[in-house]
């Protein structure tokens, strides 16, 4: 994700750009942290909020290939 941050986000939108705003997370790191009901919402609010490319790459931190 932080290496295409900059694709997404404007060069002003995080205070030093958006790479700036992304570390390197480990697999799995969230499992123990948010509630089941917790991820529900996140879900919804992908759903309503986010655009198919924009979901993807938050989820995956790659850049969705619709041309195949």
């Amino acid at each position: 994700m932080k290496n295409t941050a900059n694709d997404f986000f404007p060069d002003d939108f995080f205070i030093g750009g958006a790479k700036t705003f992304f570390c390197k997370g480990n697999n799995g790191r969230w499992m123990d942290i948010l509630t089941e009901e917790e991820l529900k919402n996140y879900e919804l609010q992908i759903k309503e909020e986010l655009d198919e490319k924009c979901a993807h790459w938050l989820q995956t931190g790659q850049i969705l290939d619709t041309n195949n």
